[in-house]
């Protein structure tokens, strides 16, 4: 167990704040939160999630698809 989460994150080419992106879109976390608690800029988050809608894995209100959900 340990850390076999963030291996399976880099395998997909997917960064920490792609990670928190996914966890809030799937209704995991709340994304304002995560974004006051966390240094990321706000390009970042927006970068990660156009990156996350142009795989397919949110819509374009930001929501978890049905791939994003396999896919996570």
């Amino acid at each position: 167990r340990g850390d076999g989460h963030v291996a399976v994150l880099v395998s997909l080419g997917l960064g920490p704040v792609a990670a928190m992106v996914l966890k809030t879109a799937a209704g995991e976390s709340d994304a304002g939160l995560l974004r006051e608690i966390r240094p990321w800029e706000p390009q970042a988050w927006q970068a990660a999630e156009a990156a996350l809608r142009a795989r397919g894995w949110l819509d374009a209100d930001g929501a978890l698809t049905a791939a994003g959900a396999a896919g996570r």
